[in-house]
């Protein structure tokens, strides 16, 4: 590569620039383009013996201290862990059904007691204030130096490992493995099989879930595609006696929609299984594990209005309700279009997506759709409608009952229902609550 000012006889190469210079450019690169740049020249392929480079690249996950990491160079952390599993870090919620599952990597820095690694742990809601979700240790993905004293491989080889009821036993072995796969997507959907009727359940990530992160690369994994053909479970759904519905059966979605590609997360570790399967009401015939598909890690703002702000400075993001069965959803902000003669109406409109449903309300489903009361000036009451699913005798009986949603900025909004009392509800802030060691201490 050459630069220079044109009408000059002699263009001036990069090579000739001081190695100062060209460590602080090399370090501007992303790591992929740093190789393939570095492997252009033997002079430029040097400079990737260089620790500050791979600091740089470390450093964009928030590493910037190796002390736990056995001797281990930034170059050796940065190219087998952070680069194919660094991507994982933040929230993955899952497709089973009805309840659904959130799952939260954070970079483990390491201490004298713990390795270091990327630490995977999913959420479980409390019932009581303060609305935190729980933590419970699933997986660890570490290098195996770190796991095993007399490790007799690669040093430097990468494994994941089950932390799962990890205090139970004083020690991690290797038959506690965890197997992770990038599934390709498939027109699949799942359906409720009730008395004489059937539900299609939510496509989950829906084609315009604004929860779902299409800018974050899964972890690089070879994509495999499902296993075996479509499956088709209509007519052995129907049948199934009515004494044995309601019930989950999976086939080929009538709008032929296919989803991403999403996470597989499997261990053989018996209560593992509950882990990423949630218990619900319906028996199941579903052949197929859940995958996990990356939430947004910022927050959506109103169209129109600037970077990182909203009305009366309400943030958009994940938000629980405080009641009995708690609830998680994703609220965003919509434009509203309301077109009277000539004149244009712009207004934001408030929904809300379940990500962790209840028995009745599945994860997907669109909670409330709500727009701004026309004697508010300030845009913090909205009314409109509210998702209300009642089973009885086998069926689902859905209903758009009228609700009120009061904000209360930054963090708190009060949704009114006519006939009950008002439900609180508190946006995710990034604090967590206690870390549980299996699903018995965690609520459900």
């Amino acid at each position: 590569m050459r630069f220079g000012i044109i009408g000059q006889s002699r263009a001036t190469s990069i090579c000739c620039l001081p190695a100062d210079i060209i460590l602080e450019l090399f370090a501007l690169l992303t790591g992929p383009d740093l190789v393939n740049f570095a492997s252009t020249s033997k002079s430029f392929y040097s400079y990737l013996e260089e620790n500050l480079l791979w600091r740089a690249q470390c450093s964009r996950y928030g590493l910037r201290d190796l002390t736990h990491f056995s001797g281990l160079t930034y170059r050796t952390v940065y190219t087998n862990l952070l680069y194919p599993y660094g991507s994982l870090i933040g929230l993955w919620a899952n497709d089973h059904p009805y309840r659904g599952n959130i799952m939260q990597f954070r970079l483990h820095v390491g201490s004298e007691t713990e390795p270091p690694g990327i630490l995977g742990s999913i959420w479980r809601l409390p019932v009581t204030p303060p609305i935190s979700p729980l933590c419970i240790p699933i997986l660890k993905i570490q290098f195996a130096v770190s796991t095993h004293s007399e490790w007799d491989g690669d040093p430097h080889a990468v494994v994941i490992i089950c932390q799962h009821d990890a205090s139970q036993s004083s020690t991690t072995n290797r038959d506690q493995s965890v197997s992770m796969r990038v599934i390709l997507g498939r027109n699949r959907a799942i359906y409720h099989q009730a008395y004489r009727r059937i539900h299609a359940h939510p496509h989950f990530p829906a084609p315009d879930a604004p929860w779902y992160d299409d800018e974050r690369r899964l972890p690089r994994l070879r994509p495999v595609s499902p296993t075996g053909e479509e499956v088709n479970q209509r007519d052995l759904a129907s049948l199934y006696p009515a004494f044995r519905l309601p019930m989950l059966f999976t086939a080929p979605s009538l709008d032929r929609y296919v989803p991403p590609a999403g996470l597989s997360v499997h261990c053989d570790h018996i209560s593992c299984r509950t882990v990423h399967h949630p218990t619900h009401a319906y028996e199941s015939l579903l052949p197929f594990s859940p995958l996990y598909y990356p939430i947004r890690p910022e927050y959506i703002t109103p169209p129109g209005e600037d970077e990182g702000s909203s009305p009366e400075g309400f943030p958009c993001g994940i938000w629980f309700t405080q009641t009995l069965d708690p609830l998680c959803f994703y609220v965003e902000w919509e434009l509203a279009n309301d077109q009277e003669g000539t004149d244009y109406d712009f207004r934001p409109r408030l929904k809300g997506r379940v990500l962790l449903g209840n028995s009745s309300t599945a994860r997907g489903d669109i909670l409330f759709d709500v727009s701004p009361t026309e004697e508010d000036p300030d845009e913090t009451l909205f009314e409109g409608t509210y998702l209300r699913i009642q089973a009885s005798l086998g069926k689902l009986i859905k209903e758009n009952i009228s609700v009120s949603i009061k904000l209360e900025p930054p963090n708190s909004m009060i949704i009114t229902f006519p006939d009950r009392r008002p439900t609180p509800c508190h946006r995710f802030t990034g604090a967590l609550g206690p870390v549980v060691q299996n699903t018995q201490e965690a609520a459900v």
